[in-house]
């Protein structure tokens, strides 16, 4: 049986078409993502709590925001609203927490924050 493949042109031009076999097509994976901004799964976490959205979509949000010195600042005061609310609930676990995503979140971006 052949292999899987897509022929085709970006184009539109078939005299220049490609063909690409689809063993050779590699996603990325959210991890791959999470590697190259330098993120970690608590920061997503904290992030997908606060927000109250996916993982998925607190991981992309996350990579994007970590591309500015504002985006970064950002992260952080939702990291500190985060803190504070969990304070004024009394759970002292999830201050914990925050606070030592938050510690190493601002010493791994400390001239954005």
């Amino acid at each position: 049986m052949a292999n899987p493949a897509w022929t085709g042109s970006r184009t539109g031009d078939t005299s220049h078409q490609t063909t690409v076999f689809l063993e050779d097509i590699h996603m990325l994976s959210i991890r791959d993502c999470l590697d190259y901004c330098g993120i970690s799964d608590e920061e997503v976490a904290l992030l997908a709590e606060y927000r109250g959205i996916s993982g998925i979509a607190a991981a992309q949000m996350a990579c994007c925001l970590v591309q500015t010195s504002a985006g970064v600042l950002v992260l952080t005061e939702y990291m500190d609203e985060l803190i504070d609310h969990a304070a004024r609930n009394g759970d002292t676990e999830k201050v914990e927490r925050a606070r030592r995503v938050r510690t190493r979140f601002v010493t791994d971006y400390p001239s954005r924050s």
